[in-house]
């Protein structure tokens, strides 16, 4: 009789899912050798992508929210379709982002993306930050959401500031000013205007 050969374990690669998100536009179009923190797409693609080598895991797709400064996940349609997509993919495994902080801006937040992924067994995963594996790891993972939000609050309090002294002020926000330029531009072109009336003058 021939000898039972064992048989073969078959590995099923792992997959992950990328999702990768700057604040604005001009973010977007930063190349790698001139921004090296990471706030680019492309730099966080090539870090998320290292990551996912690491891990032996194909990436089977990728979510980019460009030029968005939500700092709820409701207020990214991007993020949502991607929670979307893994309820109907049940074969990922990771979310790879490049620093927690790009998929979240406040705790609340990350608990409940987090319950959300666990019971689709699915763990996000930061690119940029190894917290391992365990309970120490999860509690470092909540303290780094807290301290992102507690950074993040000043940083829109003085934004709000800033656009509020320069409305105070006389100053326009956004395409008003850009208008009134524009307007600009035409009266030196030497466009003709319609003369204002004198006051008190009668309708013809």
């Amino acid at each position: 009789m021939n000898p039972t050969m064992p048989s073969a374990t078959v590995t099923v690669p792992r997959k992950a899912v990328l999702y990768l998100r700057v604040s604005s536009k001009r973010q977007t179009e930063t190349a790698f050798d001139i921004d090296k923190d990471g706030n680019s797409i492309a730099t966080q693609r090539d870090i998320c992508q290292q990551k996912a080598d690491s891990l032996e895991a194909e990436v089977v797709q990728e979510f980019v929210e460009p030029g968005v400064s939500a700092q709820t996940i409701e207020k990214r349609p991007v993020f949502r379709s991607m929670l979307a997509y893994l309820q109907e993919n049940p074969n990922v495994d990771y979310v790879i982002v490049y620093a927690r902080s790009r998929a979240f801006r406040n705790f609340v937040d990350a608990a409940i993306t987090r319950r959300h992924l666990d019971k689709l067994d699915v763990r996000l995963l930061s690119a940029r930050e190894d917290f391992g594996e365990g309970t120490y790891a999860e509690a470092m993972e909540a303290v780094t959401d807290i301290m992102n939000q507690v950074q993040n609050q000043p940083s829109g309090e003085d934004i709000k500031i800033k656009m509020r002294n320069k409305a105070i002020n006389g100053g326009t926000l956004g395409k008003a000013r850009l208008l009134e330029c524009s307007r600009r531009r035409r009266r030196s072109d030497g466009q003709q205007h319609r003369p204002r009336r004198e006051a008190g003058s009668a309708r013809a």
